[in-house]
């Protein structure tokens, strides 16, 4: 087993330890106390079963409501387990640092690497809103993120979905999609950031990204301000110069993006 796979499969077994690993497809009542860490749970989308995974904090307090993520993943996490999504960029930055990530996430898992995640729109809302009547999520504080393939899908679900969303955070992402076109959405930068430009957009990538090129998100990042008009929030771009396409890493792991989407809430 390689060494990032033999990392998450341990940081699974301690999410399953630490949040019993619940797993269920029934309804589930509102969580008081019981439920903690990563749990395991299905949604039936057009009369497929689709396994995800939520991660709730320590913090959890079903009395109020809970800021929340949903995390879009990259080709390698693709599949039908329900799992491996849950622990590559975001979700063992969460767990190994939850004071600075004290949200719901909502990890979706989409079974088909060669297309793009606007293909499963229907499955990422259904995620997000069979986790809503679960947990106390606040509407008011919901954002988007994701890498590489789920980078993209920050900028073209948030597009698709604009009001639902507080502020985005796509890393190592993309424009135009890189796999198969998903027939009747228009991906393209312009109609992209005419749909996205009044959120607050916080972008990362690698200087040295040999998979995604960076200039894919330096056009994004330009679109938008080109279609912004006075009283949006202008995009930001962080390049780590030595970091390849595993720019995750230091962007869940040491640029406090946690505490930069809290600071954002959906007018």
């Amino acid at each position: 087993m390689h060494l990032p796979s033999l990392i998450a499969a341990c940081v699974l077994t301690l999410a399953m330890l630490a949040g019993c690993a619940s797993t269920s497809t029934a309804p589930h009542e509102r969580t008081s106390t019981a439920d903690r860490g990563i749990l395991f749970r299905t949604v039936t989308v057009k009369g497929q079963a689709h396994r995800y995974a939520v991660y709730v904090p320590w913090s959890y307090d079903p009395a109020k409501p809970n800021p929340t993520i949903v995390f879009l993943h990259g080709s390698g996490e693709c599949g039908t387990d329900g799992q491996k999504q849950a622990v590559v960029g975001l979700g063992n930055n969460a767990m190994f640092r939850p004071k600075q990530y004290p949200f719901i996430i909502v990890f979706p898992q989409k079974p088909d690497e060669n297309q793009e995640w606007e293909a499963y729109d229907d499955l990422v809302m259904a995620t997000l809103d069979a986790t809503r009547r679960e947990f106390t999520c606040d509407a008011s504080r919901t954002y988007l993120t994701g890498l590489s393939q789920g980078g993209h899908g920050t900028w073209t679900i948030g597009s698709l979905h604009p009001d639902v969303w507080a502020a985005l955070a796509p890393v190592c992402s993309y424009g135009s999609p890189r796999r198969q076109p998903t027939q009747g959405v228009d991906t393209s930068d312009a109609t992209v950031a005419s749909k996205v430009k009044h959120l607050p957009i916080w972008a990362f990538h690698g200087g040295k990204d040999d998979v995604v090129p960076i200039q894919g998100v330096k056009d994004l990042i330009a679109a938008v301000k080109a279609a912004q008009t006075q009283g949006d929030p202008e995009p930001k771009l962080t390049i780590f110069p030595e970091a390849n396409h595993n720019a995750w890493d230091p962007a869940y792991g040491g640029e406090n993006v946690g505490d930069w989407l809290l600071q954002h809430t959906k007018q």
